[in-house]
Formats: structure tokens, sequence, C-alpha cells
């Protein structure tokens, strides 16, 4: 009977474990369109308010297969109690710095197509995600690409891209990642950095590449390009190979405090 019931134990924890792992949302296809634009709830003006409660940002990489990136840019982005708000009952509060989340769970609701254009989708996808402990739900793409961990070893630092999964002709993370950023990360993997802008960047092959290189007057000047290496995302590991250069770059310095672009 113990046995048994050890058995049936192991089982539903098995079971439990396997629903508390991050779903992701990728589209094979379209599905069932719905005429119209579907608008962001998060950064919805008509939910932000001054009086709504600041949620601290998660500064501190703690990274698993969960982790995502939440930026926050001019707009602050209202995050909700729930997946359907109705009104302002329903708002948690408002994420005015960019934040590391752990991404519990992301489902496409609906997919919208304006007919007055040739093609133009939008979709309506939520996220339940934790910020220090608290979970909170947004319909905000995140930035759920983090990678190319490059040491700066003079600094003992690491600069990180962070990125959206795109879409092959607009489906919903499928594809080609878009939106990048750059963080800088200490030792203790606090972010000291937050590049702020989207960088001018194309990434014409999938999962990304990067080349760095070193100036010689004493600050650093890197260049990601599609020049030296290819990346295939397997799990939570990359497999990287090298490939044909392509002109597509953007190069930068970092002095350990400030990142400078430069033109090309």
């Amino acid at each position: 009977m113990k046995r048994v019931l050890s058995v049936c134990l192991l089982f539903i924890s098995t079971q439990l474990l396997a629903q508390i792992q991050t779903e992701r949302v990728y589209d094979d296809g379209y599905g069932e369109f719905i005429s119209g634009v579907y608008t962001l709830k998060s950064t919805d003006s008509s939910y932000f308010s001054t009086d709504l409660e600041v949620i601290q940002p998660e500064t501190i990489l703690h990274q698993t297969d969960r982790t995502d990136y939440l930026v926050v840019g001019e707009q602050p982005i209202v995050l909700f109690k729930n997946s359907n708000p109705k009104g302002k009952e329903d708002i948690a509060g408002v994420l005015m710095k960019s934040s590391f989340i752990e991404t519990i769970t992301s489902h496409r609701k609906r997919v919208f197509r304006d007919f007055t254009k040739k093609w133009s989708i939008t979709h309506e996808v939520w996220s339940e995600v934790v910020i220090n402990g608290q979970t909170y739900y947004t319909d905000i793409k995140l930035h759920d690409f983090l990678g190319y961990n490059f040491n700066f070893s003079a600094q003992k630092q690491t600069l990180t891209f962070v990125a959206k999964r795109s879409g092959y002709d607009g489906n919903y993370d499928t594809g080609y990642p878009e939106n990048w950023h750059f963080i800088v990360l200490d030792e203790k993997k606090e972010i000291i950095f937050d590049s702020g802008e989207l960088l001018d960047y194309q990434c014409n092959c999938e999962f990304g590449i990067e080349q760095l290189s070193e100036s010689n007057n004493g600050d650093l000047i890197h260049e990601v390009s599609d020049n030296l290496v290819e990346a295939y995302l397997h799990g939570t590991s990359y497999n990287m190979e090298t490939k044909e250069p392509i002109d597509a770059s953007v190069r930068f310095t970092w002095n350990g405090r400030i990142m400078e672009f430069l033109k090309k």
C-alpha cells in the first residue's frame, strides 16, 4: 500500500512540475482573424495615473529557462492583477524601469487583422510574470532572448544582448530576433547599464551573430556584426559556427560606465 501511495505521489508531483514549466507562445498558423487592431493595455494611457503604486524592478539576474526581460521605454508599463482587466480596479501598479522577470505562462488570446490594409495583423497575448516574488500580468511582448554574454575582464562586467523573438510573416515568436538592447551586469549580475534604446541592428540570420574587436586606446570598442559566427538556440545552450560576412553591424565604446554608439 505504501509503495502504491509513493508511486501515486511521485506521479502527481511530476504532473504538477510539468504544469509549472514555462509555456511559450509559438504559432504555426494564425488561426481565426478578428477584424480590427489590438491596442496594448499595458501602455494604454487611460490605465495610467500618477497615484498608481510603483513596482520596483528586479535588477539582479537569476537566470533560468524562464528568465525574460521587460523593457520600459519612455512609456511606463502598467501591470495588472489578471489577464482580463476591465478597469482600474484590476491594476496592480506601474513599472517605471526595465526589469528581469520570470515568465510563468504566455498565451495567445486573439489575432486581429486590419482589412483596410494589404496585410496588417496584431496579436493579443498575455503573459503571467513574476517580479521580486510578486505575480503580475501584461500584454507587452517580452524580450525573451537573453544571450551572447561577453566578459569585460578589465571591469569585471558582462555584456548581455536582449531581444524579442519576431516571426515569419507576422507569426508570434517563431523567427528572427528584433528590437535589440544591450545591458551590462556587474560581478553580482546586477544591471549597471541599459542601452535604453533600440539598436540600429537588423539580424539577418536566425538567433543572431556577433563580432567583437578591441581598440588600442584603453576603451573597449565592440562591433556586433553578421561576420564571424552564427548561433542556434537548443534548449538553454547555444551552438555556434562560423559563417560568411554580411554587412550589418552596431559599433560602440564602453569604458565601464558609459556606452557610446559610433556612426557607421
